[in-house]
């Protein structure tokens, strides 16, 4: 597994490889490296969370389809959503606001609005159709 992270305008960055199948290490280090150089907008802390309410998640789940076949599952379980990709584990989104979101364990962005979403993850975009 590999990861990179850059931060261009400010000349921050890291690039990870682990030999692993669990992604987990590679998040626990490159935290440990965020941390360190106090990469800016790193930390779910620093980012703004809001709660929405059941008829907003409601709305939001569902399968999205992205090229490729790609699934995407967005579901609810009590007050939280998660994003599920295929047979890999669910990941809680943390709402920005009732179309944005993030993942805490990922640098990403989830952007869900009128049947599409799109997933910005280390630069890298990838959209899914409801």
């Amino acid at each position: 597994k590999a990861d990179a992270v850059f931060y261009k305008n400010l000349g921050l960055g890291a690039v990870i490889m682990i030999n692993s199948n669990s992604g987990e290490l590679m998040f626990e280090i490159e935290r440990a490296i965020a941390k360190e150089y106090a990469w800016p907008g790193y930390f779910a802390d620093e980012k703004k969370q809001v709660t929405l309410s059941k008829g907003i998640l409601k709305s939001l789940q569902g399968s999205y389809l992205a090229k490729g076949n790609a699934k995407y599952e967005v579901a609810i379980a009590g007050d939280k959503i998660y994003l599920k990709l295929d047979s890999q584990p669910a990941l809680e989104l943390i709402p920005q606001s009732s179309t944005q979101f993030f993942i805490k364990s990922l640098n990403s962005t989830i952007t869900i609005n009128k049947g599409e979403m799109t997933i910005l993850q280390n630069g890298n975009e990838t959209k899914a159709k409801k």
